[in-house]
């Protein structure tokens, strides 16, 4: 968290992470690669690493899978969970858009960085990853 801050923001104009957020990019990360414990070919205690080959859109207990469920719940234009289901545990992180602001300025900057250009782009390509 120090260093994103100290760096981050005055280099990219992001914002400045308190605690909580710090706490949910750390769970996020975990669940999507798998934490620390050197990569996919160590194994840990009790057997294999549980790694999940594929994302679905539904609920799942089907080991493999990592459920992000996207729903449209009315007032809320967008709802986002992401779940991650172990024999250990389960982690949930939900999303919910109060507006259709982001994702309208989302679509603006892809637009503006996409004028003149020619090939296909990623979100990568216009955040500068």
């Amino acid at each position: 968290m120090l260093l994103w801050n100290a760096i981050l923001p005055a280099v990219l104009g992001v914002s400045v992470l308190n605690i909580w957020q710090a706490i949910g990019i750390l769970a996020l990360s975990r669940l999507l690669f798998g934490g620390f414990g050197g990569g996919p070919w160590r194994g840990r205690r009790g057997g294999p690493p549980h790694w999940k080959n594929q994302w679905v859109n539904t609920e799942s207990i089907q080991p493999g899978d990592l459920s992000i469920i996207s729903e449209r719940i009315d007032p809320a234009p967008g709802t986002h969970k992401i779940k991650y289901h172990s024999p250990i545990d389960d982690i949930e992180i939900i999303h919910t858009a109060h507006n259709r602001k982001g994702f309208a300025t989302g679509a603006v900057i892809a637009a503006e960085f996409i004028k003149g250009k020619k090939g296909i782009f990623s979100m990568k390509d216009v955040l500068g990853f």
